[in-house]
């Protein structure tokens, strides 16, 4: 068999430029030529300058002595991206068999470096990606080697790149969830499903910071687990911005005791929890004696000092299931939970007013004050929350024209 003429081929780029024939494959007739029908069939096709199909392009063939073509379809991962195509002066040289082997290695081998080149570039891109993002990224293997971090993740952990490859992610465990959290966790992932959760993490200095976590598995080709990758978004701050919004919601801005809305709660709570119990518990409310007075004589700075000391007396003679609360001005309240009796109430009263009548010093100035208290039994004197408070307010109003200073108990 004669050698095919090799000297006869050129590539249809060459073409291209030479005679600017352009090239489509839809099904227009301008579609239909070699190349638009080997990328839109995505099989190879052998044309002939005789061949009527060829007919819209046999005079530019012809001018440049062309008598056949063969454009082989060039795909990635079962997708056309384009067409390697030949043309030859010889009419036969492409019904050579061996030939045709011999050029579909050629697109093979084409085929093989576009894709590598693509998975190459999709990969720089990708790493590039990971290492620039503001959250955490963590690679590790199937048992949790890691084997990749980006430096967001360093920042977050205190760790070092060289520190944290070759550990697992037990360097950051807080110990603040539980080994079903972990358990759960690892059965998860391990099923091949995603996982997300808010996790309290252990920096490298021994502080905690709080991650919304996601991780998520990577199969390899044989669809078997072969990484995790997680990514860790910081949000402390935010965590404690709103833990901030919360506490203010529901404490005092000034003493930082309970405020109005969490005193009710609380006595709402106690009542639920007494009446199930039938059990018995008192309220006190507390009104500063001539507060007014000290507030216009020294100062809203001492009157606000003033109010803090009383707070914090008054929170040093309680249990710590003892509940104090401010209303508002100088006016305070005290839950008692599972007390005995008015008798034991009195006495806690009386060290309620041995320790506010104690002298304050506030800067220069020497502040003595007193307090007014009156106490109301559950369920004596009411076993709702309107009358508890209605009896406990009138008592200290009773102690208060009493002669302040004093103790009153509410009236059945």
């Amino acid at each position: 068999m004669r050698r095919p003429d090799y000297r006869g081929l050129t590539a249809f780029a060459s073409l291209s430029m030479a005679v600017s024939v352009g090239v489509r494959w839809d099904e227009s007739p301008q579609g239909r030529g070699p190349v638009g029908t080997a990328i839109r069939t995505g099989e190879a096709q052998l044309y002939k300058i005789s061949d009527l199909r060829f007919k819209p392009w046999q005079c530019a063939a012809q001018k440049y002595g062309l008598a056949s073509v063969y454009s082989l379809p060039l795909t990635i991962k079962g997708e056309v991206y384009g067409a390697l195509t030949l043309y030859s002066n010889l009419e036969q040289v492409f019904d050579n068999e061996a030939e045709i082997t011999r050029i579909t290695s050629i697109a093979n081998r084409l085929r093989i470096a576009s894709d590598t080149s693509i998975n190459q570039q999709h990969q720089r891109l990708l790493g590039a990606a990971l290492s620039a993002a503001g959250s955490g990224v963590i690679i590790t293997e199937r048992d949790g080697k890691i084997v990749w971090v980006n430096e967001s993740f360093c920042k977050q952990s205190g760790y070092s790149e060289s520190q944290a490859i070759g550990q697992t992610p037990r360097i950051l465990k807080s110990h603040q969830h539980d080994n079903d959290y972990y358990a759960e966790l690892w059965n998860t992932i391990l099923n091949g499903k995603r996982w997300a959760s808010e996790t309290v993490e252990r920096h490298i200095d021994g502080s905690h910071y709080i991650v919304s976590q996601t991780i998520t598995p990577i199969f390899d080709n044989a669809g078997e687990i072969s990484h995790f990758i997680a990514i860790h978004e910081d949000i402390t701050a935010q965590k404690e911005a709103q833990e901030r919004i919360e506490y203010l919601a529901h404490h005092d801005g000034l003493t930082g005791i309970p405020n109005r809305a969490l005193f009710y709660d609380r006595l709402e709570h106690t009542i639920s929890l007494t009446k199930r119990e039938k059990g018995t518990f008192a309220l006190m409310f507390l009104d500063l004696d001539r507060f007014k007075p000290i507030n216009d004589t020294y100062g809203h700075t001492i009157g606000d000092q003033l109010l803090q000391e009383v707070a914090q007396r008054i929170g040093s003679v309680l249990r710590e299931s003892d509940t104090v609360a401010r209303l508002g001005g100088d006016e305070f309240t005290v839950i008692l939970p599972t007390i005995n009796d008015e008798h034991e109430a009195f006495k806690v009263g009386k060290k309620l007013s041995e320790a506010i009548s104690a002298p304050y010093q506030l800067g220069d100035q020497e502040i003595i004050t007193s307090a007014s208290i009156g106490i109301a039994i559950y369920p004596e004197h009411g076993t709702s929350d309107i009358e508890l408070i209605t009896a406990a307010d009138s008592a200290m109003y009773s102690a208060k024209e009493t002669g302040r200073h004093c103790i009153a108990l509410a009236s059945i």
